[in-house]
């Protein structure tokens, strides 16, 4: 494989970890399609869940 590979498979790893940071937020109630009428708590949802927090609402 040489060194130029295991560079790449290095960097690719990294990007995946990253992205697992960036996407790790719970959708729900953030807006109409994942939303709920009821009084639910988003914080605790999405710690139950296991999401680093909520979507920002928009």
């Amino acid at each position: 494989m040489g060194e130029v590979g295991i560079i790449t498979l290095e960097r690719d790893a990294g990007r995946l970890l990253d992205c697992k940071v960036r996407m790790n937020f719970c959708p729900l109630g953030a807006c109409a399609l994942a939303g709920t009428g009821l009084p639910i708590d988003r914080f605790m949802t999405s710690d139950a869940l296991g999401f680093t927090t909520p979507m920002r609402n928009r």
